[in-house]
């Protein structure tokens, strides 16, 4: 059996939840109404010394990128290494210590197929639209060599990659394994640059086949995709002399969640129901992956729910995530992780003025954390070259992602991107972090809007840092100055004992929640045409009173990140 020495493989299945109720991309929740308030506020908010009971521990891997396969070779390089999403990449990791977890594959894995003639990889794509200038390909085919590009990511990365489920192929799938777990072994070429691979990916979204016209629907049930799955996981374990102490099998990676009453069929409960987790496999499942987004599109392009308002609202971003608490609970009783193996803001590449806004950005912040508090331990956010909703756009493009029209955009980076650097930063680069969600006061209008999470030391429970996040938008269209802009004065309340004595504070600054541009953390700016880090880093101290006090004002659509001195 060959060897593994570090390679950390796992087998998953996909499966999607954009935000739906009605059809399988609508939103998940209902819409809230924008929060009314004063031009200025004021909350007290406790913050405890020492991590709660209840506190969830998270890896420093928490933010990942999921990266659509079909023109993978342009993000890493086709025949070096990208040196500006690289760049991107090691600002994180310089941060957490480990450049954050990339899985490559989504809708495109599934229409995969392996060919030892091609150089590295041809597709095919349909015809651009305005409403989605940069399609998916309908067919890729692709060499070892396409696989052997995962070299060129930074070294220290952990990589999950997909294979075709979908095409019912089981040659064509081991094919794609043998080819991807060579690169990762002993004397492959992503083995020798210290990439690591986590996870084999098999298929994208199984839950969907039917309705897209892949399989019948009378017979495509748990209990068929459970066969199916495990008829491909056994072939590429073979195969591949994969072994159970060096590889896992994420399961999972549904459309929909099962709360959805319409949807119930492709439930956790039910999948498990199957006896998978009793089979000769369970010793490789670990992880089930689900798939979600905000909102959604992808049948209605003028997006009534997905404006600023409604998207990045404290309440819908909370009710959408509830959702998914028995599933969680469920998934977790059975001793599996539950994760967010694709995940955005909107559906269908996003939606322009919205996902590609500094909106996003603090949506992330608070929907990544809020998933936490909800249990989820890792999310990756879905990237595709010109994606609206990418944090990264890594190439140069020739027509606009808004709409398609002709335009010569250098590789930049989207507002998004600050989402993980603050999130980095909150976690700090331990292993694990523990995390609790801080109270915002019912009697006070901030509950509304304001969101508050804390971080603590894994090991010892004390307190570290804190991140504010003020969802209220403020807009260009809103005709307020900024120097009116309305605030929230928030005091973080210490005890008056053994508590701090002063904090750091650096903000995310924002001009307006649907500025494109223009944002910093800490005074340094990420929008540079190497991709790193440009300007001198902005921190405020404020003391820590005698009655244990320490007050942040944080201004409408801005984000703060608060570090304890003692």
């Amino acid at each position: 059996m060959r060897p593994y020495a570090l390679l950390s493989a796992v087998l998953l299945t996909a499966l999607n939840v954009p935000a739906a109720v009605a059809g399988a991309h609508r939103a998940h929740g209902a819409a809230h109404p924008l929060a009314k308030r004063d031009t200025s506020a004021s909350v007290t908010v406790d913050v405890p010394l020492h991590a709660p009971s209840s506190a969830f521990t998270v890896g420093r891997d928490l933010v990942g990128l999921s990266i659509e396969g079909d023109r993978w070779a342009e993000w890493v390089g086709p025949k070096q290494k990208n040196t500006y999403f690289n760049n991107l990449l090691n600002n994180l990791g310089a941060i957490t210590g480990r450049p954050p977890n990339i899985r490559v594959g989504a809708d495109s894995q599934d229409h995969t197929f392996f060919n030892k003639s091609v150089a590295v990889a041809t597709a095919t794509f349909p015809a651009s639209s305005t409403a989605t200038p940069y399609p998916e390909a309908s067919n890729v085919e692709v060499s070892g060599a396409y696989y052997a590009l995962s070299r060129f990511l930074p070294k220290g990365t952990h990589v999950v990659w997909g294979v075709n489920l979908l095409s019912n192929d089981t040659d064509n799938a081991v094919l794609e394994a043998k080819a991807i777990t060579s690169t990762f072994s002993k004397g492959g070429a992503s083995h020798a640059a210290g990439i690591t691979l986590d996870a084999l990916l098999i298929g994208n979204e199984p839950d969907l086949y039917a309705n897209k016209g892949y399989r019948l629907k009378a017979s495509w049930t748990p209990g068929a995709f459970v066969s199916q799955w495990e008829s491909f996981a056994h072939a590429i374990i073979n195969a591949t002399k994969l072994q159970a102490r060096t590889t896992e099998i994420w399961f999972g990676a549904m459309d929909i969640s099962s709360n959805i009453a319409s949807w119930a069929p492709f439930s956790p409960q039910n999948l498990f129901a199957t006896g998978v987790l009793n089979s000769s496999l369970s010793s490789y499942i670990k992880t089930y992956s689900q798939h979600h987004y905000q909102s959604s599109v992808c049948s209605d392009v003028s997006g009534p729910s997905a404006e600023i308002g409604t998207f990045m609202n404290k309440a819908t971003i909370r009710s959408n995530l509830s959702l998914f608490d028995s599933d969680i609970a469920f998934v977790k009783s059975n001793g599996l992780a539950y994760i967010l193996g694709e995940t955005n803001s909107i559906s269908c590449h996003g939606y322009a003025g919205v996902s590609n806004t500094a909106a996003a950005a603090l949506w992330a912040i608070d929907y990544t954390l809020q998933a936490v508090v909800h249990g989820i331990t890792k999310l990756y956010f879905h990237e595709g070259i010109g994606y609206k909703y990418n944090m990264i756009q890594p190439v140069h493009l020739d027509s606009s992602p808004l709409d398609g029209t002709p335009v010569s955009l250098a590789p930049h980076i989207q507002p998004e991107y600050y989402a993980p650097i603050v999130i980095a930063n909150f976690l700090g680069n331990s292993l694990t972090t523990k995390i609790s969600e801080l109270t915002i006061p019912t009697s006070s209008p901030a509950s509304s809007y304001l969101s508050a999470y804390a971080a603590f030391d894994s090991k010892s429970g004390a307190l570290k840092r804190a991140v504010l996040v003020n969802l209220n938008p403020f807009l260009a269209t809103s005709n307020v100055t900024q120097s009116a802009r309305p605030s929230t004065t928030v005091s973080l309340s210490l005890g008056s004992t053994k508590c701090p004595e002063s904090i750091h504070v650096r903000r995310l600054k924002i001009g307006h929640a649907d500025d494109t541009s223009g944002l910093t953390f800490g005074g340094v700016s990420y929008e540079t045409s190497s991709g790193k880090p440009s300007g001198k880093t902005v921190v405020e101290t404020v003391k820590v009173g005698k009655d244990g006090i320490a007050s942040v004002v944080i201004s409408d659509s801005e984000a703060v990140l608060v570090e304890f001195k003692y």
